[in-house]
């Protein structure tokens, strides 16, 4: 068996975290999906560090998923350059996509930070809404892809963001 650059195959995205997802979550038994709820937990407690929530709420479905929701701002779904990060389908697409921690408070659990993007690559299915200037915007994804872009779905009291997956 010859091995040489022919042997070589480039896998970008979610095409890497889709064939070795241990690599990005440990495991690819209870150990990994646990990470993957670490994940949407990390991502809902940095929203609220700052002093902008006060409650993180993690439901386990009937059906096996979960569901990560915060009352913090909302993940902005419009790119907000070097004052607030990345857009939330940036961070939810994206590996290891999130804030810049400089002059802010993050944390991590689990493993080291993989990001949401690893999350909504092993997810069967994602819906992401936030509630943020009295909208309720949603987006929805299988195995990490869009099936349509941010829409607004209605009014919303309050603000925060919801990760179900």
């Amino acid at each position: 068996m010859e091995y040489d650059v022919a042997a070589i195959e480039v896998l970008e995205g979610r095409g890497t975290v889709r064939k070795w997802p241990g690599m990005w979550i440990g495991s690819v038994g209870e150990r990994g999906v646990l990470q993957m709820v670490w994940e949407a937990v990390g991502r809902a407690v940095n929203q609220s560090l700052p002093g902008r929530g006060g409650t993180i709420a993690v439901t386990l479905t009937r059906d096996g998923g979960v569901r990560v929701a915060d009352d913090g701002q909302g993940d902005p779904f419009e790119a907000t350059g070097d004052a607030g990060g990345p857009a939330l389908e940036t961070l939810l697409t994206s590996l290891r996509a999130g804030p810049d921690a400089s002059g802010r408070h993050t944390v991590a659990v689990g493993h080291p930070r993989v990001g949401l993007g690893v999350v909504n690559g092993l997810s069967s299915r994602l819906r992401a809404e936030v509630r943020r200037e009295g909208v309720l915007r949603a987006q929805e994804y299988a195995r990490g892809v869009a099936f349509a872009p941010p829409a607004a779905v209605g009014p919303s009291a309050g603000s925060g963001t919801t990760i179900a997956f």
